[in-house]
């Protein structure tokens, strides 16, 4: 880890101390073994300590939102046949490349926008996370599509997704890689989904359409999944 010039101190009593000691490497977390010298110069040996990591510091070294996901058993309109339940997973995510993640505090924002001739692509990404870091406050995310030309069938359409989602606890962070998910899974999803819309359109009439989510539904454990990297 290196040697530091300074630490800011958070407590100190006969028996402990915390400090926020700077990392620029990332790599430190977890217990290590750390020298300590005092300000009269004594070199004290190698004492093992639990370094922690902070998680809103490694959320603003990422990137990009790669993915936000909700699988469940849902109910979706599907022309022709109407109303049917299935195994549903709506997904979708940008690269740093073309959708830069950027950060204010607490808050973040990502978009990407692709026109040509006859397609339209948009996803945009906004949201807010605790002062720790370690929930995801709130998210919303929207992906739109749309097309001129549908060179399968031969007819323009359109595809609307949006959904918001709160109060997404982390599961996994791995700050060396600056990488972070947010995950909930079971009933208790339903808590956490302020909305889903999803919509597909051709010559303007919609051919599918969500509907509802089974919460319950042994066959697919609903799951609502955020990545960060």
């Amino acid at each position: 880890m290196g040697s530091v010039d300074t630490a800011t101190v958070v407590s100190w009593s006969d028996t402990s101390i915390a400090v926020i000691v700077p990392d620029p490497s990332n790599l430190y977390y977890g217990t290590k073994p750390i020298k300590i010298i005092l300000g009269n110069g004594i070199d004290r040996t190698f004492t093992d300590f639990f370094i922690i990591e902070d998680v809103l510091e490694t959320l603003h070294r990422t990137r990009a939102l790669s993915q936000i996901g909700f699988r469940a058993m849902m109910t979706l309109y599907w022309s022709p046949a109407g109303n049917t339940l299935m195994d549903y997973y709506f997904q979708f995510g940008t690269n740093y490349s073309i959708a830069p993640l950027t950060w204010s505090g607490t808050t973040f924002h990502s978009a990407y926008n692709n026109t040509t001739p006859t397609d339209t692509v948009t996803i945009t990404f906004d949201g807010e996370v605790s002062d720790d870091g370690k929930t995801l406050l709130t998210i919303t995310g929207k992906h739109y599509y749309s097309s001129s030309y549908d060179w399968s069938v031969g007819y323009a359409h359109t595809d609307i997704t949006e959904l918001t989602f709160t109060n997404v606890p982390l599961e996994v962070s791995t700050p060396y890689q600056n990488s972070l998910m947010f995950r909930v899974i079971g009933a208790a999803v339903r808590d956490n989904v302020v909305s889903v819309r999803f919509e597909s359109w051709r010559q303007g009439i919609i051919i599918k359409q969500y509907i509802s989510t089974d919460w319950t539904n042994a066959t697919q454990s609903p799951i609502i999944s955020i990545y960060f990297n």
